[in-house]
């Protein structure tokens, strides 16, 4: 019996301990829950219902130091929820997922262990594709947007943090000059 009650002892230190840790994290200036860090600023996600609905599919290439890595995702955005998963092509399997309730963001996958916040995929799908009153209302800090229908540039005071452009070929080319990294995106459907 005293054992079975050490160990009880023991489980609500570590729980009262790990509360304690997350307050602590929010009181050292982790963002609030669906903000995601820029250089620059602050992206605060913006509600579902400012973009159209969404159910597509599409077909991602990244590039940067490490290569070329190609990627599907499915895009989903509907009243009170948007939802980004990437996939593996070949598998098929679920690398990331992140959705958005309007309040929060949550990630599940195996790309979770990696660190990736689910605000910063869900905050690059929003830069490149919900309307421009939008995506400013969202901005702060030295971050500014500017847009002529065809190329939107996302602005870190003077320095380019994205360029997004329409491309002819219906491609969407995302480039982030600061991290060295080129997204190109097209409608699974599209050839």
């Amino acid at each position: 019996m005293l054992a079975k009650n050490r160990g009880s002892d023991i489980l609500v230190a570590m729980h009262q301990h790990l509360c304690m840790l997350g307050v602590s994290l929010l009181l050292i200036g982790c963002l609030s829950p669906g903000e995601a860090r820029l250089p620059g600023g602050t992206y605060h996600l913006q509600p579902a219902a400012d973009a159209p609905l969404l159910d597509e599919w599409q077909e991602v290439e990244t590039t940067d130091q490490r290569g070329t890595r190609k990627l599907l995702a499915h895009v989903l955005n509907r009243p009170g929820m948007t939802r980004l998963t990437l996939l593996e092509p070949a598998s098929l399997a679920t690398l990331l997922r992140c959705d958005f309730d309007g309040t929060a963001a949550t990630r599940s996958g195996p790309l979770f262990a990696e660190n990736i916040p689910a605000e910063l995929p869900l905050a690059v799908l929003q830069l490149s594709r919900w309307p421009r009153t939008s995506v400013s209302r969202g901005l702060s800090g030295d971050l500014s947007i500017t847009d002529d229908g065809v190329r939107r540039t996302i602005w870190s005071g003077s320095e380019v943090f994205a360029h997004i452009e329409e491309c002819p070929d219906r491609q969407t080319a995302i480039q982030l000059p600061g991290q060295g990294t080129t997204i190109r995106i097209r409608k699974a459907d599209q050839r």
